[in-house]
C-alpha cells in the first residue's frame, strides 16, 4: 500500500464580500482553521476613516463559503490599516492594525483579539506593549500557538539602530493577554526588519528578516529560529542557503510542518531570469536545520516573485508567484504545488484560475489547513471598482488518498465501555461517578456524560491492517480527550497492558503525543504521560490544543507495516508499527458530553 497527497483535482469557490470598494485590497492576508477563514481588507474606508482597514469571518455551510462577520475595532481611526495581518486558531483570532497610534507616537501599531462566544465574534483586548515608539508597526504580523500570541514589529529599534526589528509574545493568563517577551537578537542590524513573517509550530519558531545583509550581499536576507526552552524563548540558529546572493529578500515568507521547513525567496534569480524567485526546503536533523532543496518553478518568469508566501503540510509544498503570467494577463498571479516523493520535492500543478485578468496577484497571500487552502488575489477588479480583492478556496476532496478496502460505519452498540478506577483518586480529583457512554438511538455517536476519572469506550475488532475513521467533539478546555490503539480488555487492570494513547499530555507540555501506557496504568498516566513512542509527536498540532466545540476528523491507518494518523486531512504521524494487536477505543477523562460521531472502518 502507498499512500500520496494529491493535489492535482481540486474543488474550487471564490468569495467577495458585497460591500467591497475600490483599493480595499481585500485577501491582501488570508488565514483558515478548519471551516472558517480570515481575511484582511487592510485599505478599506470607515465612516470619516479613509484606510481605516477591516478583516473578514469566513465560514463553510454545506458546500459554500458564506461571510459571517466583518471585523472592526471600537477605536478605529484612519490609516490604521487594520487587517495588515491576521491569524486565527479555532475560537481566537488576532488582526494586526500597524499604524494604530499609540499615546503620542503616531503609527506605533496595534493587535487586537477577538474571540468567538459561540454566535459572535467579540472584541477582547488591544495589545499595544509598553515602550512602542512612532512608526515601529507593531502587527506587522500576527501567529497564534496555543495560549500565545505573537506579534512582528518590522521597525522597532534597538539602542543606536533603527528599524532592525523585534517580535514580541503575549501569553493567556486566564484573564487576560499578557506581555512575556520581547525578541530582538543582539546581531541585528539596521534596516534589517525583522518580524515579517512569524511562523510559529510547537516548541520552535521560525523569523524572518528579509531585509538582513550576508557578508558583501546586502539585503540577501535570513531567518532567525527560536525554541521554546522552559518559558523562555531562545534563539537556535539562523538561515542563510549556501548560494544566497544580493537582494534575495531570503525570509519575507515561512513555513513549517513538523520537522519540514519552507523559506521564500521572491527576489532571487533564475538564469536569464531576474527576480523570479525561489524557495528553500530545511529539514530538522534532531539538532539542526540543515539546508536540503531549492524549488524554482519549471517556467520561471522573470519578476513573477516565486516565493512571497508559501505553505506545508506534510509532504506537500506551496508557493505562490503572485506576478506570474497567464496567457495575455500579465502579472495574473499563480500557486505551485510540489509533493515530496521520498528523495526530492518535485512540481506536480500549477494553479491559474481561468476567471484571472491582468494584475490580480493572485497568490500574494496562502493559508492551508488540512484539505482546504485559501489563497488572496488582493488586486482583482469589480466592474469599475479597481483593486477590490478576491479570495479563491480550494478543496481536496481526495486527501488522503490510500489504496485500501472501503470503510462503512461500525455498529456503536456492540462496543464496551471500561473505566479507570482508583476510589483514592476518585475523592482527591473530586469524580465520585463512574464514566457512562450513551449511544444515540441510531447507532452512529457516542457521548460520554459524567465528569469522571479515565474511561475508555472500545470496538469489538482490532486495528491491524485496518483503516479506522472518527470525529470528535470537547465541550471544554481540557485535553484529556482522544483514542486508544492496541487496547485489550482489561488493560485498566492489567500489570501486562500495552497501548498506545493519542492525547495532549497535558500540564507541563501542551504538544499532540502518540504515547505509551504499559504496565497497570495510574491516574498520572492520563495526566503526564513520558512514555513516548519514537516520533510521537504530531507533525502539526502542537500547541494548540483541542479547542471547545470544534469537531475534529481523524483517520487510523494500520497496513503494511505502517502506523499512520491524519487529523483534519493532515498527516500527522507516519510510525512504522511494531506495536501489539488490539482494540480501537474512544478515551475520555474529567470532561462531560464529548460526543464521538461518524466512526467507519474497513472491517
Amino acid at each position: 500500500m502507498t499512500t500520496t497527497v494529491s493535489w492535482t483535482k481540486l474543488t474550487q469557490s471564490k468569495f467577495q464580500p458585497t460591500d467591497l470598494q475600490s483599493n480595499d485590497y481585500f485577501g491582501f492576508y488570508v488565514a483558515l482553521s478548519g471551516e472558517v477563514a480570515i481575511v484582511g481588507a487592510p485599505w478599506q474606508d470607515a465612516p470619516n476613516a479613509p484606510d481605516a482597514g477591516a478583516a473578514y469571518i469566513l465560514e463553510l455551510q454545506g458546500d459554500t463559503w458564506v461571510e459571517k462577520q466583518k471585523l472592526q475595532p471600537s477605536d478605529l481611526k484612519r490609516s490604521d490599516i487594520f487587517g495588515r495581518s491576521v491569524a486565527i486558531s479555532g475560537e481566537l483570532a488576532v488582526v494586526g492594525a500597524l499604524q494604530q497610534d499609540a499615546a503620542k507616537e503616531f503609527d506605533a501599531g496595534a493587535a487586537y483579539i477577538f474571540e468567538f462566544d459561540g454566535n459572535t465574534w467579540i472584541e477582547k483586548q488591544k495589545l499595544q506593549p509598553a515602550g512602542l515608539q512612532r512608526d515601529d508597526r507593531f502587527g506587522d504580523m500576527v501567529a497564534i500557538s496555543g495560549n500565545k500570541v505573537f506579534v512582528g514589529t518590522g521597525n522597532a529599534n534597538a539602542a543606536d539602530k533603527t528599524h532592525v526589528g523585534a517580535v514580541y509574545i503575549f501569553e493567556f493568563d486566564g484573564n487576560t493577554w499578557v506581555e512575556k517577551q520581547k525578541l530582538q537578537p543582539s546581531d541585528l542590524q539596521q534596516d534589517d526588519r525583522l518580524g515579517w513573517p512569524v511562523v510559529v509550530s510547537g516548541t520552535t519558531m521560525l523569523v524572518g528578516g528579509e531585509w538582513a545583509d550576508a557578508p558583501d550581499k546586502p539585503n540577501a536576507g535570513i531567518v532567525y529560529i527560536f525554541e521554546l526552552q522552559g518559558d523562555t524563548w531562545v534563539e537556535k540558529q539562523k538561515l542563510q542557503p549556501s548560494d544566497l546572493q544580493r537582494d534575495d529578500r531570503f525570509g519575507v515568507s515561512a513555513a513549517v510542518s513538523g520537522n519540514t521547513a519552507i523559506v521564500g525567496a521572491w527576489y532571487a534569480d533564475a538564469p536569464d531570469k531576474p527576480n523570479s524567485g525561489a524557495a528553500y526546503i530545511f529539514e530538522f536533523d534532531g539538532s539542526t536545520w540543515v539546508e536540503k532543496h531549492k524549488l524554482q518553478p519549471s517556467d520561471p518568469e522573470q519578476d513573477s516573485r516565486f516565493g512571497l508566501a508559501v505553505a506545508i503540510s506534510g509532504n506537500t509544498a506551496m508557493v505562490t508567484a503572485h506576478d506570474a503570467d497567464a496567457p495575455n494577463k500579465p502579472n495574473a498571479g499563480a500557486v505551485y504545488i510540489f509533493e515530496f516523493d521520498g528523495s526530492t520535492w518535485v512540481e506536480k500543478h500549477k494553479l491559474q484560475p481561468n476567471d484571472l485578468q491582468r494584475g490580480d496577484r493572485f497568490g500574494v497571500r496562502i493559508a492551508l489547513s488540512g484539505n482546504k487552502i485559501i489563497v488572496g488575489a488582493d488586486s482583482t477588479d469589480d466592474g469599475d471598482k479597481a483593486n477590490v480583492g478576491v479570495v479563491y478556496i480550494f478543496q481536496n476532496d481526495l486527501l488522503p488518498i490510500s489504496t485500501q478496502s472501503p470503510v462503512a460505519a461500525v455498529d456503536l452498540s456492540k462496543w464496551t465501555t471500561e473505566n479507570y478506577h482508583n476510589d483514592a483518586e476518585a475523592k482527591k480529583f473530586k469524580k465520585p461517578n463512574p464514566a457512562q457512554w450513551e449511544v444515540a438511538a441510531d447507532g452512529k455517536s457516542v457521548t460520554q456524560t459524567q465528569n469522571a476519572l479515565p474511561s475508555y469506550f472500545f470496538s469489538d475488532f482490532t486495528t491491524k491492517d485496518h483503516t479506522i475513521s472518527a470525529k470528535f467533539t470537547p465541550t471544554g478546555g481540557n485535553n484529556y480527550i482522544g483514542f486508544a490503539l492496541n487496547f485489550n480488555p482489561g488493560d485498566t487492570t492489567n500489570s501486562n497492558a500495552d497501548f498506545l494513547l493519542l492525547n495532549w499530555n497535558a500540564r507541563d507540555s501542551y504538544t499532540l503525543k502518540l504515547s505509551s501506557v504499559k504496565g497497570t496504568p495510574t491516574f498520572i498516566h492520563y495526566t503526564n504521560l513520558d512514555d513516548a513512542v519514537p516520533g510521537e509527536k504530531a507533525a502539526t498540532l502542537s500547541s494548540t490544543k483541542w479547542v471547545a466545540h470544534q469537531t475534529y476528523e481523524f483517520k487510523f491507518e494500520r497496513k503494511n507495516n505502517k502506523l499512520q494518523i491524519w487529523i483534519d486531512g493532515s498527516l500527522e504521524f507516519d510510525l512504522d508499527d511494531t506495536f501489539p494487536d488490539g482494540r480501537f477505543a474512544c478515551f475520555v477523562a474529567a470532561e462531560p458530553n464529548v460526543v464521538f460521531s461518524d466512526i467507519q472502518a474497513d472491517v
